[in-house]
């Protein structure tokens, strides 16, 4: 455990303490630097009983810090002969040394040898062993030093190893070192401003020296990526500063003026992440103002055009509309002026993809057609050119998702044509292939909307086909997965039930190879309740056994996860009904089991216990049509226990006033059972009261009301009657304009006329006729309203109302 923890599960390192372990029969170190120090002790005293001289080191030292030592330089540095023995030197280094001295390996090894036996040294010999390494080798000293700053970073002899050198041309390499490790993924933010302000110094020492003020707009380029992702906006405009003052003090330089464009292009990058669109509008400025001076250096217009996709992303972020399509504009024209420079026409259509997609969504045609029609220049232009083919497959897949998000099916299908061109072209093209399957999954959806069934089979059949071709590409498997999703679904809505069964056995087939992709598992829930939902709306009531099985199969595996359990309790809640429609009871009691089941395990899930308080309302409509008034009553005093526990779930509560308006109904048909309607109709008033802005369920009071009515007509309750018509009045007449509710009203009317009739209470029938009339006229399309109206005229024409 220990070897673990101090190794840090570096291979050399656990290497080295395990032989340390073997050598000494326990472990005589306690830190990383102990082990270092062992593994140095023993590898010295090897070098003495070879006969090295400990006057030696400071030179294999040295050979270790350039990466390599000349014999010659070598012989200068320490002309001791004792040093220069070749057959004890090959014997070292297991090599010929004859010509060179080679470093210490491995490389941590011997990078902490060089800086031990640093550490021995005077300050004198500090002087002399820097400054020959400086002179030997400066890309290997770089390297080095690049390699210490990683490894041993709080080593006590680092800073005096890693000082500035003398010479202005050993200077550009140690300021190198910084400006690399700038570039490293992870930095802290101080660091990061003590690397760039070493730079900075070397700068202020050479002002005039173009290979240091090189080294230094590299170094404020990577200072402004680390900056800009961190979103220290102050220190990134400072490092962008320093970039404009290298601009200014040589503008003439090619190389300085090309990484003054990357930094501005990030600079760009990073401000439209941030939407800091006037800094973002200024870099942008600046990078246009560097391209002008080079209107003919094709990197420096590369820089250019990558800071304006850029700024294309970063108005898109905004919803700056017009910004995007201007800038758009003159990247068009950039690759115009470059019409043989694949790297920069790969940007433009880079840019066509973003323009595309945000275009199509604001149906903004023009725009979209343009960047289509000159993405299809390009990639014709560069047919062999990978990058600029598989930006272009991008454009057509979004060009596709746009264009058949608004039907526009013509100019989709040009696009789908022309992916497949490209794929057609790239078949073993990974990335290229994994565009064609979203293309695909995009075609099946569109085909879906037009019910365009031989398409969907074809596009489906050609997706199935390249995951078979790539069965070990995950993205493009779950391309196949989210079509068949997809297909299932729009062949369900079709009911076109065989196409849909091997859509959804695709499915299948996917989550049974990926367990633990649990979008997939969800999906694979999900949809088997749309193809029982299908079922349920064909009423083909029998056929939903079959994937209610599958359903509990899938969900049975994470009876934890609340998404899939949700899809547990759809399913349920649909199968009930459908169960009920066919009179299979037992089938029905099994079904609500295992709803009421999940219902239980998630009590707080409020979208759970909707599809309980749905399922229950399901079960009660089929016990109540086949006058199964105790389970009916049951399963009544259910919804409300639910309702209760949820009172400010609306839902819920249209459920329950459902439930009520119901039972109200049912109960209606026995005579017996009219005090269990009674109390069936105060509940559904109390719901209504307690919720008097949900709509729908003032619609289901309106509807119980005229229910009850006519039942109180029945038993010639004239004061009920009277009583329930005036609740029906009252209800309806906050919803003068909505003829659902107008529709109720007529109903009502309709039956107290009838009533009133038969009992020749002409007056009343008068009043009640005259307001029906009233609902007609102002309601003459509403077809339902007119029928009532013309029913009550037919019967009573002889009253001469």
């Amino acid at each position: 455990m220990q070897i673990m923890k101090l190794s840090e599960g570096l291979p050399l390192l656990m290497i080295i303490a395990i032989d340390s372990l073997l050598k000494d029969g326990k472990l005589e170190w306690r830190t990383r630097d102990e082990l270092f120090r062992n593994e140095i002790a023993t590898m010295q005293g090897k070098f003495k009983q070879i006969g090295l001289d400990e006057e030696c080191l400071p030179m294999i030292a040295l050979a270790t810090l350039t990466r390599g030592l000349p014999k010659a330089t070598a012989k200068t540095y320490q002309p001791l002969d004792k040093c220069h023995k070749k057959t004890l030197l090959d014997k070292i280094f297991q090599q010929d040394t004859s010509q060179i001295i080679p470093p210490i390996k491995p490389d941590l090894v011997g990078e902490y040898f060089m800086l031990e036996t640093f550490s021995q040294m005077d300050t004198m010999q500090h002087s002399k062993f820097l400054n020959t390494a400086w002179v030997t080798s400066r890309s290997g000293v770089s390297i080095t030093l690049l390699n210490l700053r990683k490894d041993f970073p709080d080593h006590p002899q680092l800073i005096a190893v890693d000082q500035q050198p003398k010479s202005a041309e050993a200077a550009v390499c140690w300021g190198m070192v910084r400006v690399n490790l700038l570039g490293e993924k992870e930095l802290p933010a101080e660091e990061i401003e003590t690397l760039l302000e070493s730079v900075k110094t070397l700068a202020k020492i050479y002002p005039e020296d173009a290979g240091i003020h090189y080294t230094l707009s590299r170094g404020a380029v990577n200072a402004i990526l680390q900056y800009g992702k961190r979103e220290k906006w102050i220190e990134m405009q400072q490092a962008f500063q320093v970039l404009q003052e290298v601009a200014r003090r040589f503008p003439h330089d090619t190389e300085i003026q090309f990484e003054v464009g990357k930094g501005a292009s990030n600079a760009v990058l990073w401000y439209g992440e941030g939407q800091k669109l006037a800094e973002m509008l200024g870099a942008s400025k600046f990078l246009a103002g560097v391209a002008q001076r080079f209107p003919n250096n094709a990197e420096i217009q590369l820089a250019l055009a990558t800071g304006l996709v850029n700024a294309v992303n970063g108005f898109v972020e905004a919803e700056k509309w017009t910004e995007m399509t201007q800038t758009f504009q003159i990247l068009q024209d950039l690759a115009q002026r470059f019409p043989k420079h694949p790297e920069i026409q790969f940007t433009m259509t880079s840019a066509a993809v973003v323009i595309i997609s945000w275009c199509g969504e604001k149906q903004m045609w023009t725009e979209v057609k343009k960047a289509f029609e000159t993405s299809q220049d390009v990639a014709q232009r560069f047919p062999d050119y990978i990058e600029v083919q598989l930006s272009v497959a991008m454009v057509m897949f979004n060009s596709m998702s746009r264009y058949g998000q608004w039907q526009k099916w013509a100019e989709m299908k040009q696009a789908f044509q022309f992916l497949l061109n490209i794929a057609g072209r790239f078949r073993s093209h990974v990335g290229i292939q994994h565009v064609l399957a979203m293309g695909l999954v995009n075609a099946v959806n569109s085909y879906g909307l037009e019910q365009k069934w031989i398409e969907i089979q074809e596009v489906f059949q050609t997706l199935r086909e390249l995951a078979e071709r790539f069965p070990d590409e995950v993205l493009i498997q779950v391309e196949l997965a989210k079509g068949a999703s997809s297909a299932v679904n729009r062949y369900a809505e079709g009911q076109r039930w065989t196409e849909m069964w091997e859509a959804f056995k695709a499915l299948q087939g996917f989550t049974q190879r990926y367990p633990d992709l649990m979008k997939f598992q969800l999906e694979l829930a999900q949809n088997t309740v749309n193809v029982i939902v299908a079922y349920a709306k064909a009423q083909k009531f029998g056929e939903v056994t079959p994937p209610f099985e599958i359903l509990l199969s899938v969900t049975q595996k994470f009876p934890e996860n609340p998404d899939i359990q949700l899809a547990l309790a759809r399913g349920a809640a649909n199968v009930v009904g459908c169960y009920g429609q066919e009179q299979e009871w037992m089938q029905l009691e099994k079904g609500f089991q295992i709803l009421q089941g999940v219902a239980r395990h998630f009590p707080d899930n409020p979208e759970i216990q909707l599809e309980m308080a749905r399922g229950t309302l399901h079960v009660l409509s089929s016990y109540g049509k086949a006058q199964k008034w105790e389970q009916m009553g049951r399963v009544f005093q259910t919804l409300q226990d639910i309702a209760e526990r949820l009172p400010d779930q609306a839902e819920i509560q249209l459920s329950l006033a459902m439930g009520a308006g119901n039972t109200i109904f049912f109960y209606g048909k026995d005579q017996k059972k009219w005090t269990e309607m009674d109390d069936a109709f105060h509940i559904l008033q109390n719901v209504a009261y307690r919720s008097a802005d949900q709509v729908e369920i003032q619609l289901q009071l309106a509807m119980g009301t005229v229910n009850i009515a006519s039942k109180y007509g029945k038993m010639q309750d004239w004061v009920k009657m009277q009583e329930a018509f005036k609740i029906l009045q009252d209800v309806t007449q906050r919803y003068q304009n909505d003829a659902r509710f107008q529709l109720h009203l007529a109903k009502g009317a309709a039956n107290s006329i009838k009533w009133y009739a038969e009992r020749q209470k002409w007056i009343e029938a008068k009043q009640k006729f005259n307001l029906l009339y009233t609902i007609a006229e102002r309601f003459p399309h509403e077809v339902e309203i007119q029928n009532v109206f013309e029913s009550v005229k037919r019967a009573t024409e002889f009253q001469n109302f």
